[in-house]
């Protein structure tokens, strides 16, 4: 997580602080926030068709990933597949959902 922060710019905690960067912002109003499943990112059991190709893909986009992992990166890329096609998988995660408003 430090690592695609610091080379990357991507925040991986992001979404349990949205709430809180919203406030700090005078012109916007917070509407709505709320945590909701979603079939790539947060979901239990095997995943549904597509969804195991379509993290293939991104692992391939994200060129940072690649670069942190090295030599290990088509071993992690397969492994990480392998277990959202288990049944046995579990996401104990979830996708925040925040809603403004500009005022």
């Amino acid at each position: 997580e430090a690592y695609m922060l610091r080379e990357n710019g991507y925040d991986c905690k992001m979404g349990r602080r949205l709430e809180q960067a919203v406030e700090q912002v005078a012109a916007l109003e917070l509407k709505l926030a709320g945590d909701f499943g979603d079939d790539e990112l947060a979901f239990d059991g095997a995943a549904k068709p597509g969804v195991v190709q379509a993290w293939r893909e991104r692992f391939e986009r994200v060129k940072g990933v690649q670069t942190m992992l090295g030599d290990q990166f088509q071993a992690v890329t397969d492994a990480f597949c392998g277990a959202l096609e288990s049944e046995a998988h579990h996401c104990s995660n979830h996708v925040r959902f925040v809603l403004c408003a500009k005022i």
